[in-house]
C-alpha cells in the first residue's frame, strides 16, 4: 500500500501521514527500520526499479501511452522485500519533466533536498549514456542540494548509491572513476559554512555504485541484477557490500512524523533553491557582460581622464553636471540597443546597476570638483567670520564701561547665521552646476530658484538641511540602496554642512572663551583686591563683610558676563551655566585669598601686634614713660594678635563649597539667622580656647600700689609671658560659649582645655588646625620677645634718668685725689687740648656705633659686632670733620666734632637698619633737647634680628 508523502503542489498532510503509519504498524518499529529513496530524470525507470527491487507498487509509465509524467510528488511504501527489516520506500517525481518547465525547477529541488535529509539510503537513477554530461547527469542539482544540504542541515553520513541505468560495454570502474571525480570537482566549488570549511566529501556521503542492464533488451538479467541489490539492504550491516544502516540510528517512529514536517518545513522555507529559469539565467548573464562592456567603456573615454585630470589639483569649469549625463545617457543607450531583445525585468534591473555603476565611476570626479569647491567656500566663512570678529574687537573696546549691552557681541551669532547662510546658496549653486539629476528627480532641482522648492536649496537652517538628507536618502532606497546622482549629493552636502557647522562651533567657542577669559580677569582683579583689604585689616565682623562681598561680586560679575554673551543667543541652559560657573569662580577667588592669608597668619598676627604694641591711641609711635605697663600693654597686643589668628582658623563663607556653620559643613538649607548663630558661638569656642595664650596675671597684695610697685609687677607679667603655652593658666573673667570644652579640677579652679581639633568644623573648611595655631603662636612669641624686651629696657632706662649720676661725698674725694693731675693738666694746656679732642671724638664714636644697643644683644656677641664697626665708623668721623673743617674753619675743632656726632644711626648694625620694626623713641625724664634717646624697635623683624646679630657679627654696615 503507498501513501502520498508530499503532493505536487508541495503540501505534506501531517495527519494523513500518521494514519498510514498507524496502519503500518510503524510504533512497533522504534529504531529498527530505514528509510530509502530514489531521485532520477523523469521516465527514466525510477518506479519500476522500487517496484522490483522492494516490491512496492508505485505506479509506472504506460509506454504505449506516450512518455509523459507518471509520478507527482513524493510517494511513500512500505517494502515488502527484503523480508524481517522494515523498509520505508520513497519514489519522488522526475527531474526535467517537460509538465513543469524551465520555469518551475523550485520543487524539484525541494524534493531532492528533502530526500537527501530524510533517508538514509539515497539512489541517484541514471542512465549510462548521461556519464560525462553536464546538465543530464544531474550535477546542477547535486551541487544545490549538496550545498544548501550543508547550510539549512546538520547532516548525518547518508549512503549515496549511484544507480547506473543500461549499462554499456565501458567497465564499471572507468565509470566510477568518472563519477568520482565529478563529485569531487562538485565539492570543491560549492560554497560551504564555515562549521564544514574543512570537510571532505566522504565525511558526510558514502559512496555506492551499482549497474544494471537494460529492462527490456537484457531483461533477465535485469531481474537478476534487482534481486542481488535488494539483498544487499537485507545483509547486516558490517558486512562487505551491505547497504543496511546501523540499528538505532533512525528517529524513532513515534517521531516520524514530526521529524518529516520538519524538514519539509526547512527545504520549502529556504530560498537558495528558488533559482531563475534557463532564459531568466541567460539574460542575467548577457546584461552584465553588457553592462560590464559599457562601464568599461566609460572608464576608457577620453573625456573621463580628461575630467579627473582636471579636478585633481582644482574645481572643474562650469558644466560638469552636463557632462556627467551626457557620458551616462550615452553608456546607458548602448545598453539599451544592446540588451533589448533579453528578459525585460533582467533587462531592466541590470539597467538600474549599469546607472549605479557608471555613478559610481564618475563619482569621485565629482567627489574632487564639490571638495575643492567646498574648500573655496569654507575659507570664506572663516574669513567673513574672522571679520566678524575683529569688529567685535574694536566694538568692544569702544563700548569699555558702558553700562549697556555692548555693541561688540550683539551682532556676533547674526554675522555668524549670515556668513553660513551665504555659503549654503553658493554650496547649492555649486551643487546644482556638478551632479546631474536622476530621472525620479527630473521635477526637482538642486539649487532651488524662488519657489523651487529642489532637494539641496538653500537651507533655512539645520532643519532644512535634515529634511534634505531625507529625501536624499528615500530616493537612494527607490532604487534597491544603489549609488545614485542623491546619494552624491546628499553624502557631499553632509560632509560640507558637518565642516561648516564644525568651522562656526570652533569659531563661536573661541570667541566664547575669549569673552568669559576677559570677565574672569576683571572679576580676578577686581574682588581678589577687595578681598585682600579687607583680610589685611581683619575687622571683628570679617566673615561677614566677606560673605556679603562674596554675594554682591557673584551678582555683579554674572550680571556683566550676561552682558559679555549676550549676543552669542546662548541657551537658557547655556546661560544659567556660563553664571553657575562665574559665581564659582567668584567664589574660588575669595577661598583663595582666606587661604592665602591663613598660610601668612604670622604676618597677620605681627602686623596686628604692632599697632597696638608699638604706637599709641593717636596711631603715633609710642614713647615709653615711666608709669607705662609694658605687660598690660603686650598682654593687649597678643590679644589682638590672637584675635587675628582665631579669625583666619576657619573659613565662614555660606554656602556647600568650603564654607563654615559652625556646626560643620554647609548651612545652605538652613536659616540664614540660624547660621549665623552656630557661626558665632562655633567662633566664640575657638576664641576661647586660643584666649589661654595669654593668661591674666596673678592678682597683687595691693592693687593700685606704688609706681615701683606697678613697674615691678610689670616686668614680672612681661617676663612670665614667655611660658604661657605649656601652662595655660585660668582667665580673669571667663566667658563660657556653648561647646567650650572647660574642665574644672576637684577643689581647684576651672582651666579650659586646649583642643586638638576645631569641635563641629569640617575639614574643608578648617584653615588652620589647633596644633598649627599652637606652632604659629609659639614662632610669634619668639619674633615678639626681642620687641618686649627692648621696651622693658627702654622704661627701665628712663626710670634711671632722674636720678643724680653719683653722690656728693664721691664727687669732692675726686676733687682732693685728682688735684695734681688737674695742676699737671693745667701747666700742659696742649695735652689738656689733646685729652678735650679725644673725649669729644670718643663720644661722637660712641653716639654712632650704638653702643647700648649692641650690648643689649650680649656681651659676646655686642663686643663681636662693635669690633667690626670701629675702624670704619671712626674712619666716616674722620671725613667728616676734615669736610666741615675745610668748609667752616672758623668755627674751630670742638663745633667740628659736634657736627660729626650728629648721625646717631651711622653705626647702626645692619640687622637693625633693615628691620621693618616701627621704632618707637623714648626721653629720659626731664631731659634736655639734645640728650640721650633710647631706641624701641616694634615686634616686627625681631626674630630676624637678634639671630642675624648673633651669628653674623660683622654683618653689613648701615652706611
Amino acid at each position: 500500500m503507498k501513501h502520498q508523502l508530499v503532493t505536487s503542489d508541495g503540501e505534506l498532510p501531517e495527519d494523513a501521514l500518521a494514519v498510514y503509519l498507524d496502519s503500518l504498524g510503524a510504533n512497533a518499529w522504534h529504531t529498527g527500520y530505514q528509510v530509502v529513496a530514489i531521485m532520477g530524470p523523469q521516465s527514466s525507470g525510477k518506479s519500476t526499479l522500487m517496484n522490483h527491487v522492494f516490491g512496492t507498487n508505485f505506479d509506472e509509465m504506460n509506454h504505449e501511452m506516450g512518455r509523459s509524467q507518471t509520478t507527482k510528488g513524493v510517494w511513500m511504501a512500505k517494502a515488502s522485500k527484503p523480508e524481517g527489516f522494515p523498509t520505508l520506500v520513497m519514489d519522488l517525481e522526475g527531474t526535467d519533466g517537460r509538465e513543469r518547465g524551465e520555469d518551475d525547477t523550485a520543487f524539484e529541488k525541494q524534493t531532492a533536498l528533502f530526500a537527501m535529509a530524510a533517508a538514509d539510503v539515497l539512489l541517484v537513477n541514471m542512465w549510462c549514456n548521461d556519464i560525462g554530461r553536464e546538465v543530464a547527469s544531474g550535477k546542477p542539482l547535486l551541487k544545490t542540494i549538496f550545498q544548501v544540504n550543508l547550510k539549512v542541515f546538520n547532516p548525518r553520513k547518508t549512503v549515496l548509491l549511484f544507480v547506473i541505468r543500461d549499462k554499456s560495454r565501458t567497465p564499471l570502474e572507468m565509470l566510477q572513476a568518472n563519477l568520482r571525480e565529478d563529485l569531487d570537482r562538485i565539492w570543491t566549488t560549492i560554497t560551504k559554512p564555515e562549521r564544514h570549511a574543512d570537510a571532505a566529501f566522504d565525511d558526510f556521503f558514502d559512496l555506492r555504485f551499482v549497474a544494471l542492464a537494460h529492462f527490456e533488451h537484457a531483461h533477465d538479467n535485469f531481474l537478476s541484477e534487482a534481486a542481488e541489490l535488494c539483498e544487499r539492504f537485507a545483509t547486516e550491516p558490517g558486512v562487505e557490500g551491505s547497504l543496511r544502516p546501523p540499528v538505532g540510528k533512525a528517529v524513532p517512529t513515534s517521531g516520524l512524523v514530526v521529524s518529516l514536517r520538519e524538514v519539509w518545513k526547512a527545504v520549502k522555507d529556504n530560498r537558495d533553491l528558488d533559482l531563475p529559469a534557463h532564459k531568466v539565467m541567460v539574460a542575467t548573464v548577457r546584461c552584465e557582460e553588457i553592462a560590464n562592456a559599457r562601464l568599461a567603456n566609460l572608464a576608457s573615454t577620453p573625456e573621463l581622464a580628461h575630467l579627473t585630470a582636471a579636478t585633481a589639483a582644482a574645481a572643474a569649469p562650469p558644466g560638469l553636471a552636463s557632462k556627467f549625463a551626457k557620458l551616462t545617457a550615452t553608456e546607458l543607450a548602448a545598453y539599451d540597443e544592446e540588451a533589448q531583445y533579453f528578459d525585460g525585468g533582467v533587462r531592466a534591473s541590470k539597467r538600474l546597476e549599469l546607472r549605479a555603476k557608471l555613478i559610481t565611476a564618475l563619482r569621485p570626479v565629482a567627489s574632487a570638483h564639490l571638495t575643492h569647491s567646498a574648500a573655496k567656500l569654507m575659507q570664506r566663512l572663516r574669513d567673513a567670520m574672522a571679520a566678524a570678529g575683529v569688529a567685535a574687537s574694536k566694538g568692544k573696546a569702544k563700548d569699555a564701561g558702558s553700562s549697556s549691552s555692548p555693541s561688540s557681541v550683539i551682532g556676533f551669532a547674526a554675522a555668524c547665521s549670515g556668513a553660513l547662510a551665504d555659503v549654503r546658496e553658493q554650496w547649492a549653486a555649486a551643487l546644482a552646476d556638478a551632479v546631474p539629476k536622476d530621472p525620479e528627480d527630473e521635477e526637482g532641482d538642486w539649487g532651488g530658484d524662488g519657489g523651487g522648492g529642489g532637494l539641496f536649496s538653500p537651507y533655512k537652517s539645520p532643519k532644512a538641511f535634515d529634511a534634505a538628507k531625507a529625501a536624499g536618502d528615500a530616493a537612494k532606497a527607490a532604487v534597491a540602496g544603489m549609488v545614485t546622482w542623491s546619494s552624491v549629493a546628499a553624502d557631499a552636502t553632509a560632509a560640507f554642512e558637518k565642516e561648516a557647522t564644525a568651522a562656526v562651533s570652533a569659531e563661536r567657542k573661541e570667541r566664547l572663551a575669549e569673552a568669559t577669559h576677559t570677565a574672569e580677569r576683571a572679576m580676578e582683579r577686581g574682588v581678589g583686591a577687595a578681598v585682600m583689604g579687607l583680610l589685611e585689616d581683619a575687622p571683628a565682623d570679617l566673615w561677614d563683610r566677606l560673605n556679603a562681598l562674596l554675594a554682591s561680586s557673584a551678582k555683579k560679575h554674572c550680571a556683566q558676563l550676561s552682558l559679555a554673551l549676550a549676543g552669542f543667543e546662548l541657551a537658557e541652559t547655556e546661560t544659567v551655566k556660563h553664571g553657575a560657573a562665574m559665581s564659582r569662580r567668584v567664589r574660588e577667588v575669595v577661598e583663595s585669598k582666606a587661604r592665602d592669608s591663613a598660610v601668612g597668619a604670622l604676618a597677620a598676627m605681627k602686623t596686628a601686634f604692632a599697632r597696638v604694641f608699638s604706637k599709641d591711641s593717636k596711631g603715633l609711635p609710642r614713647t615709653w614713660k615711666v608709669s607705662d605697663d609694658v605687660a598690660a600693654i603686650n598682654r593687649r597686643a597678643q590679644r589682638e594678635a590672637l584675635r587675628v589668628l582665631g579669625l583666619l582658623t576657619v573659613m565662614r563663607l555660606k554656602g556647600k563649597e568650603g564654607g563654615s556653620g559652625g556646626g560643620g559643613g554647609g548651612a545652605e538649607e538652613e536659616d540664614d539667622d540660624e547660621w549665623t548663630e552656630a557661626a558665632a558661638a562655633s567662633q566664640e569656642a575657638i576664641d576661647a580656647a586660643l584666649a589661654t595664650f595669654v593668661p591674666e596675671p596673678p592678682p597683687t597684695a595691693a592693687e593700685g600700689g606704688a609706681e615701683s610697685e606697678a613697674g615691678a609687677e610689670g616686668v614680672e607679667g612681661a617676663a612670665n609671658t614667655t611660658n604661657t603655652t605649656a601652662t595655660p593658666a585660668k582667665p580673669s573673667a571667663p566667658k563660657t560659649p556653648a561647646k567650650t570644652p572647660f574642665k574644672a579640677a576637684a577643689g581647684g579652679p576651672i582651666v579650659v582645655e586646649f583642643p586638638t581639633e576645631w569641635e563641629g568644623e569640617s575639614d574643608a573648611a578648617v584653615m588652620i588646625s589647633p596644633a598649627e595655631c599652637r606652632s604659629v603662636w609659639r614662632q610669634f612669641e619668639a619674633d615678639t620677645a626681642y620687641a618686649v624686651s627692648q621696651a622693658l629696657a627702654a622704661r627701665e632706662a628712663v626710670s634711671r634718668g632722674g636720678q643724680p649720676s653719683a653722690p656728693l661725698w664721691m664727687i669732692g674725694a675726686l676733687v682732693v685725689t685728682g688735684f695734681d693731675e688737674v695742676m699737671w693738666l693745667l701747666r700742659n694746656p696742649i695735652t689738656l687740648l689733646f685729652l678735650i679732642a679725644l673725649g669729644l671724638f670718643l663720644r661722637a664714636l660712641y653716639k654712632n656705633l650704638d653702643v647700648e644697643t649692641a650690648l643689649a644683644m650680649g656681651v659676646v656677641p655686642g663686643l663681636m659686632f662693635l669690633a667690626t664697626k670701629v675702624l670704619p665708623t671712626a674712619i666716616l668721623i674722620l671725613k667728616r670733620l676734615a669736610d666741615e673743617g675745610a668748609g667752616a674753619a672758623a668755627m674751630g675743632a670742638g663745633a667740628g666734632l659736634v657736627g660729626a656726632a650728629t648721625p646717631k644711626k651711622a653705626a647702626m648694625p645692619a640687622a637693625a637698619a633693615a628691620d621693618p620694626v616701627t621704632p618707637v623713641t623714648v626721653k629720659k625724664a626731664g631731659a634736655a633737647e639734645g640728650d640721650k634717646m633710647f631706641t624701641t624697635p616694634s615686634s616686627e623683624g625681631v626674630k630676624q634680628r637678634r639671630p642675624a646679630a648673633m651669628m653674623y657679627p660683622g654683618g653689613g654696615s648701615s652706611d
